[in-house]
């Protein structure tokens, strides 16, 4: 059983080691594309409407457009 759990979760740990190793090697073009997935989940709220997240292309963009409250 304690040999089953240890390859079960060894498994585990590899992929999740890639991801986290993906994340590592390319912070930039993460954090852009979870930019871009959270503008895209949020322009059709009432917030995302207000302030044109469906037209928002950068965060410089975002910065111009969404006020800081």
């Amino acid at each position: 059983m304690r040999k089953l759990f240890n390859q079960i979760f060894k498994s585990y740990y590899n992929v999740r080691m890639r991801h986290i190793e993906r994340y590592m090697n390319r912070p930039f073009e993460r954090q852009e594309g979870i930019f871009k997935q959270l503008l895209l989940n949020a322009r059709h709220t009432t917030w995302g409407k207000r302030y044109g997240y469906k037209n928002i292309k950068s965060p410089k963009q975002y910065a111009e457009q969404v006020p800081i409250s």
